[in-house]
């Protein structure tokens, strides 16, 4: 949660900038630009119950390839409409899929006893990160300057790590895993 929200964050700051950097317009289609990623984050939180039924633990990257694409075609929109599209995609991978999944393995795996702890902890995580956005800008605009395509495909770029990572772990921790939730049935 923590690291997701801290790259999570960058798509409130930056999309203003995006919208003025590749000519779309003002506050308005900034709003636009902005209420889609909200979209996408309904979305995913209304259709996460199947979706996760369907994929289970792999969930989570599906989530962190939706999001790169989606941060990927929203740096790079050339028209409106593209911007529409990658910050739809952006907010149905990150936060509206990927926070709910976390969630969701949290209550699997946690012993019984400790679930309402693990979630308190996964929450406040992705607060946490959140605040944290700010010097991961910080550090992202010093080394490729301030424009905001490039932050994005930054997030974008930290999606493919996250993908990567839960990849590697899924795989090797299979097992575990379902032993796991077969004892916290």
């Amino acid at each position: 949660g923590f690291f997701s929200f801290i790259i999570c964050s960058v798509i409130q700051v930056k999309t203003g900038q995006l919208v003025q950097e590749r000519g779309f317009g003002g506050s308005v289609e900034t709003g636009w630009v902005s209420a889609c990623a909200t979209l996408g984050t309904f979305t995913g939180g209304l259709t996460f119950g199947r979706l996760y039924q369907k994929f289970g633990r792999w969930m989570l990257c599906i989530s962190a390839v939706c999001a790169a694409v989606g941060y990927f075609v929203l740096a790079s929109a050339p028209v409106l409409v593209v911007a529409f599209i990658g910050s739809y995609l952006c907010g149905l991978g990150s936060v509206g899929t990927i926070n709910p999944y976390l969630v969701a393995r949290i209550s699997f795996v946690a012993p019984k006893s400790r679930k309402s702890d693990a979630i308190t902890y996964i929450t406040a995580s992705t607060y946490g990160g959140q605040f944290f956005g700010t010097l991961y800008l910080s550090v992202v605009q010093a080394m490729f300057g301030p424009s905001a395509s490039a932050a994005l495909m930054s997030v974008s770029g930290s999606f493919i790590i996250m993908l990567v990572i839960a990849f590697i772990f899924m795989t090797c921790t299979k097992k575990q895993s379902a032993e796991l939730a077969k004892i916290n049935e």
